[in-house]
Formats: structure tokens, C-alpha cells, sequence
């Protein structure tokens, strides 16, 4: 059963999950019917709390039952309100875990540098190696005994989301080299010098539109995803950009010096031509209020 779902064709970690519970159920004799609430219920643009309520709705649900873990989650009184009984799991405190065996983690990056929990973006943004790496767990973050590696170097043309899923066919073929070393560690982790611990904040995917276009690129690529976007503000506008790439034109470096840095030489669909430096860099990809910006504004001259 463990081989079927580690060596499983399943590309995305989702439908990975989604199978392991359908063979641990067979495993056990269990037979249930199983419902993808995604593509059901048609409620993605609900969260949390509100997405449980209009399922149960949805399902005519007069209870709802959640592992423990959902206490700090979902309120009782709100289910209450819309007349549904919430209840949680209580595990039996008489049953005792044995903690004796080792556990693993594969990590996407190659430790022991980036570790920590945002590992693919950091790789693009400070310009490191990526990969997967099986670890023994401690009692620390990402630091325990290596068991084995596969690297991915980076090159021009990788992106946020491309890099993600190279990381998760690296992570499925470093469990494959573990799997056949019976876990045993390789090489235990020293701290290096120079080594990063990545983790981010909302005002990390800030672009500094003064900064130089490699700057500037690596930003845009590290968090180029749906879910997030770097972004640079003009005036009272935010102004997401999800892609952009250095322009080189032999007519538009003939007529440069007529361009400040960082000035904004075309405005056109949802793209931006600036000036940076020798050369001029394009954003395209931009999500946002542009009405604020026409050819002729500096960018970033704003305090």
C-alpha cells in the first residue's frame, strides 16, 4: 500500500493525498464514498468557516464533525446560528504513541541551504540552488541527518511556478534514493556560512522599482504566482506584476538618453516599458490601477 501511493503517477500533491486515503480505506475494508468538495460545490470563493456552513447547507447537514484540531477554527455558536450542531473528534487519552523510530521530511530545496518554509521563492530571489533533500526530523527546523539529495539548478527561464513542480518531481524521486538507502543517514547538516533560512513577509514581495532590472526580475519571478505577486506602489496604487523581462531593441537604445531612469517610456494594454539603466525593462502580467501612470512618470520618485 505504501509503494502505490509514494510511487504513484500523481503529479499534484492534492490528488496525491486523495489517493493515499482512497488505499488506506481498501486497506482497512473501509467503503465510503468519497466527493471532491471543489469541484461540487462550486464554492471556492468562500474560506474556512463559511465554505463548511454552505456545504452542510448545500448537503442538508444537520452536523458537522471535525478533527480536534479545528477547536480554534470554527465557532460553535456561528453553526448554531445556522442550524447545525458542531462537533469535534475526541481522541482516547488512554492510547500512547510510541516515539522511538526516527521520523522523515522531505524538503524542497538542497540542504542545508533554504531552509525553512518558503524554499522555491527563496532559491529565485537571492539566486541559489534548489532541489529536494530527505532529512531526519529533529527537534529543530530542516537540520537533521541527510539521507538524500537531488539538485535542480537555476537557470534563466525558470519561474515560481515551474520551479514548484520540478521541486515535486525531485521530492518523489529523492524519496525513491531514500527509500532504497532503507533511510539510513548519509551525512549529517553543519552550519554553513552563507546559508539562508527563508521565510517571508508581506512587505518581502515589495518590488524597490529603484533598484537594477536583475534586482528587480528576480523579485517578480520568486513570487509570480496566483496566489501572491510582487508588487510596487504609485501613489494610492498597488500594482501587481507577474512578469517582466529586460528589453534590448537596437532603435530603442538608440533614443535612451531621451528617457530618465526609471521613466515610464510607453504605457500600452497592461504592460509597462521603463528605462533602468543602459536598457529598458517590461512589465507585463500587471494587475492593478494604472490610471495613475502615463509615459513621462517616474517611477519610484514618490516618498
Amino acid at each position: 500500500m505504501f509503494e502505490e501511493i509514494i510511487f504513484s503517477k500523481e503529479r499534484k500533491i492534492s490528488e496525491l493525498a486523495k489517493a493515499s486515503i482512497h488505499s488506506v480505506c481498501r486497506y482497512l475494508g473501509i467503503e465510503k464514498g468519497f466527493v471532491s468538495s471543489s469541484s461540487k460545490y462550486q464554492n471556492r470563493q468562500l474560506k474556512g468557516q463559511q465554505r463548511i456552513l454552505d456545504i452542510c447547507m448545500k448537503e442538508k447537514a444537520s452536523e458537522y464533525i471535525n478533527p480536534p484540531g479545528g477547536k480554534s477554527l470554527y465557532d460553535r455558536e456561528i453553526f448554531q446560528n445556522n442550524d447545525t450542531v458542531l462537533r469535534f473528534l475526541q481522541p482516547d487519552p488512554d492510547i500512547k504513541y510510541s516515539q522511538s523510530r526516527s521520523f522523515v521530511n522531505i524538503h524542497p530545496s538542497f540542504l542545508l541551504d533554504l531552509r525553512g518554509i518558503n524554499p522555491v521563492s527563496a532559491a529565485l530571489l537571492h539566486g541559489r540552488r534548489s532541489g529536494a533533500t530527505c532529512h531526519i526530523m529533529d527537534d529543530r527546523i530542516d537540520t537533521g541527518e541527510i539521507i538524500a539529495q537531488v539538485p535542480i539548478e537555476l537557470s534563466d527561464d525558470l519561474d515560481c511556478g515551474l520551479l514548484y513542480q520540478l521541486c515535486f518531481m525531485a521530492e518523489q524521486e529523492v524519496f525513491v534514493k531514500a527509500f532504497e538507502r532503507d533511510f539510513k543517514p548519509a551525512l549529517k547538516q553543519t552550519a554553513g556560512e552563507g546559508c539562508i533560512y527563508c521565510t517571508f513577509k508581506e512587505d518581502d514581495l515589495r518590488i524597490d522599482i529603484t533598484k537594477d532590472s536583475k534586482s528587480i526580475l528576480r523579485k517578480i519571478k520568486a513570487f509570480d504566482t496566483k496566489a501572491r505577486g510582487a508588487y510596487f506602489k504609485h501613489k494610492k496604487s498597488v500594482i501587481k506584476v507577474r512578469d517582466a523581462e529586460v528589453v534590448t531593441n537596437p532603435y530603442l537604445l538608440s533614443i535612451i538618453s531621451n528617457y530618465r531612469e526609471n521613466e515610464v517610456v510607453y504605457k500600452y494594454e497592461n504592460r509597462l516599458l521603463i528605462r533602468k539603466g543602459d536598457k529598458f525593462l517590461k512589465l507585463k502580467q500587471i494587475d492593478g490601477d494604472l490610471s495613475l501612470v502615463e509615459a513621462g512618470t517616474v517611477l519610484g520618485s514618490e516618498k
